[in-house]
């Protein structure tokens, strides 16, 4: 008894006083901040005294309960190599050959972790590789539901070994940095491959956010809190939960009566840790470099989150301010990150520029954050640049101008400033450059666009200005807005002449929500606008449930009458195209029954129309003002041709205007028929295909006459449908 009571004692004894250890951070051949004053960390036993020397200084702390501890050193100028050595109550660690100098921390998804060996040249430049004055250390891929202490990997001088699985972006910008600042540089990677943003951004960022966009992210983060309240909240009433039911279970049991399920476990507890997860690499990979003194972070991520445009920006707040807290450097820690390159097998033409035009606006209005244009690289069919020397390069330059002050020249690219349209052109005017020069073998163009939304290319020459460009449409309509380079697939091919640097794709103007409706229609001049949607886009989220409409609005009063306008135009050629305007009295006593008739809104309209007017530049459409002998089919689902409501004049055979509507969602019709007329007025089908839904003006005079199956929505130049209301 005595022997296990001493064992037990000592035990004790050891785990309080522990051994004291080094994160990972402090290993030989570091690298450490200049100029800052210096965290050091690691662990030791609670409440264990802990001195920290280096370079004739030193500096003490105390390891709190959680047994770890962080020191602070007084800043210092470059040099080295010194011995770092730390000491508890029972051992004394040491690092040996470490360097004061500059250190960066490279971060992002697979282009961030493109390998030295993999770039283009990689064989040639492990070859003459070699620096002992660049340090490298690479975090290894760890997700982990809560914060991490450390890892298991060491710092290491630069040479055809290390080098060679190390991220070439990194390395070619850490070696620029290096011919320009002649200190010792460190760079840290930690990236790994096909992540979302979200997994980098820390608990403490999510947590503090009042958005409630993040809100079932916050639960989930509470929840994996080993000691939180709002997990031990979870458990204890999972448990009351349980055993009431538990009680009641046994009295149904007793009476032979149905036994209901028992209470569901929280899905915040229940749900595995996925590597999509908010924070999770964080908490694996980044967590355990805080509060490490560094210079900056060189970014470069976004593929993964192609498609959340609308939500990377206030995402990538998110990421930069949880890291400027957890690296302890307030809001002056800079971070320079890369903006995608164009890539042509992913997305829809128009998804890719719209995350340049998100990370653009957030390079822009985010302080200490800079962005490097990569557009000129010629790597369409491939999502990873093979060459990331100009990439490295062009980060680093970024560094040196902003950073550190140095001359480098001018390390911005052309960026659109503003733009003036005229009655026949447009004025572009442009920042960071004074004279714009064509990229051989470029594939971005201009384009301009008429108030129906008709985008075609434009006629580019100099304007009077120093670095401004004179845009005219090719069919000399009026332009209301222009943009250039605006397809996933466009290679720069306009650039600053000094710097070389690319003019990136970007958008500007406005295309009026009403498009030519008031000239076209005047009689719709009094009418309200309630939607707009354009039928080749992606028009439905979620499973066709809800619509995604480029304009929607309530109006401020009650309505008695629906307007529907479609306008559609070619691709080339000006002229107004073709239109159609359909009055009729209202069908449904609120705007969700009068727009897309998806499952989310509940609209579904089949049945006849009174008192409709239409007027209409086709050929052949019955135009006039008819109390009766209209019919609308509008509903979410599928449909087949046999006239199950007995239309007059439907066809059983052909699908036209009397059809027989099915339940459920997933097609869509949003028909307009003139029956009496035996005529399809205006159909808009199968509204989830996109360029490959079914649209027409006017019976069709070579298929089915409501345009079923036609798939024939993306060969117009343009094409919108207005719905309005008063």
């Amino acid at each position: 008894m005595k022997k296990l009571f001493l064992t037990v004692l000592l035990l004790a004894v050891f785990s309080v006083c522990g051994e004291v250890k080094l994160n990972g951070l402090f290993s030989d051949n570091a690298v450490l901040q200049r100029n800052k004053p210096i965290a050091v960390f690691g662990a030791a036993g609670p409440g264990e005294k802990v001195t920290v020397s280096l370079n004739g200084a030193t500096a003490e702390a105390v390891a709190g309960k959680n047994g770890r501890f962080s020191a602070e050193l007084p800043e210092m100028a470059a040099g080295g190599p010194y011995t770092l050595t730390v000491s508890g109550r029972d051992n004394t660690v040491s690092a040996e050959n470490v360097m004061v100098g500059e250190v960066w921390l490279c971060s992002g998804q697979s282009n961030m972790w493109w390998t030295v060996e993999l770039n283009t040249d990689g064989k040639d430049v492990l070859k003459a590789c070699a620096d002992p004055g660049l340090r490298l250390l690479n975090i290894p891929q760890v997700s982990a539901a809560e914060p991490a202490a450390d890892f298991n990997a060491v710092w290491q001088t630069c040479d055809e070994k290390s080098l060679a699985g190390f991220s070439a972006v990194g390395y070619f910008a850490a070696k620029r940095l290096r011919e320009k600042l002649n200190v010792p540089v460190g760079v840290i990677n930690a990236s790994w491959s096909g992540t979302r943003i979200e997994p980098w951004i820390s608990p403490d960022a999510f947590l503090r956010s009042d958005d409630a966009r993040w809100n079932l992210k916050k639960e989930l983060l509470m929840a994996r809190d080993s000691g939180g309240n709002f997990r031990r909240q979870l458990l204890e009433n999972y448990i009351d939960d349980h055993k009431a039911w538990g009680k009641k279970a046994l009295r149904s049991a007793k009476k032979h009566e149905a036994v209901e399920a028992p209470p569901a476990y929280p899905w915040q507890l229940a749900a595995p840790v996925g590597l999509g997860d908010p924070a999770v690499i964080w908490n694996g990979m980044v967590a355990p470099l805080a509060p490490y003194t560094i210079a900056g972070v060189f970014w470069y991520q976004g593929e993964a989150n192609l498609w959340d445009a609308a939500v990377y920006g206030d995402l990538m707040k998110l990421w930069v301010s949880g890291w400027r807290r957890a690296f302890k450097s307030g809001d002056k820690l800079p971070f320079y990150f890369v903006q995608l390159a164009p890539f042509n097998s992913q997305s829809e033409p128009d998804v890719l520029p719209k995350m340049w035009e998100c990370q653009t606006a957030f390079a822009l209005k985010a302080d200490g954050v800079e962005m490097v244009e990569i557009n000129d690289t010629d790597s369409v069919d491939d999502i990873h640049p093979k060459d990331k020397r100009p990439v490295g390069r062009r980060l680093a330059d970024k560094a040196l101008k902003y950073t550190y002050g140095f001359d480098v020249g001018n390390v911005d690219s052309p960026r659109f400033a503003k733009a003036e349209f005229k009655a026949d052109h447009a004025v572009l005017r442009f920042d960071n450059t004074t004279h714009l020069e064509a990229v051989p073998g470029g594939s971005a163009v201009f384009e301009i666009a008429d108030a129906a939304g008709r985008w075609t290319p434009a006629a580019v020459e100099p304007g009077s200005e120093a670095g401004s460009l004179i845009l005219r449409p090719a069919d000399g309509g009026r332009p209301v807005a222009a943009r250039y380079g605006w397809n996933k697939s466009a290679v720069a091919s306009i650039r600053d002449a000094a710097s070389k640097l690319p003019l990136g794709a970007f958008r500007c103007g406005r295309i009026p929500a009403r498009g030519m409706v008031d000239r076209l229609a005047p009689q719709l001049t009094d009418y309200t606008l309630v939607y707009r949607f354009s039928p080749a886009a992606g028009l439905i989220d979620g499973n066709t449930q809800t619509a995604n409409y480029e304009y929607a609005a309530v109006p401020d009063k009650p309505f008695s009458r629906v307007a529907v306008f479609a306008h559609l135009l070619p691709k080339s050629g000006g002229g107004d195209g073709a239109f159609v305007a359909i009055e009729m009295d209202a069908y449904a006593g609120d705007v969700s029954g009068i727009g897309l008739p998806t499952a989310g809104s509940g609209g579904k309209y089949i049945g006849e129309v009174k008192n409709v007017t239409v007027s209409s530049n086709v050929p052949g459409v019955v135009t006039g003002t008819f109390a009766d002998g209209f019919n609308l089919e509008c509903f979410p689902g599928n449909y087949t041709a046999p006239n199950r409501l007995a239309v007059p004049g439907a066809s059983d055979a052909v699908f036209d205007f009397g059809d027989n509507p099915s339940d459920g969602a997933g097609y869509g019709s949003y028909q307009f028929h003139n029956f009496a007329a035996k005529q399809t007025v205006f159909a808009f089908n199968a509204w989830t295909n996109g360029p490959g839904s079914d649209i027409g003006i006017g019976s069709n005079p070579s298929g089915n006459p409501d345009w079923t199956f036609a798939k024939n929505a993306g060969g117009y130049g343009a094409a919108y449908i207005l719905v309005l209301v008063k």
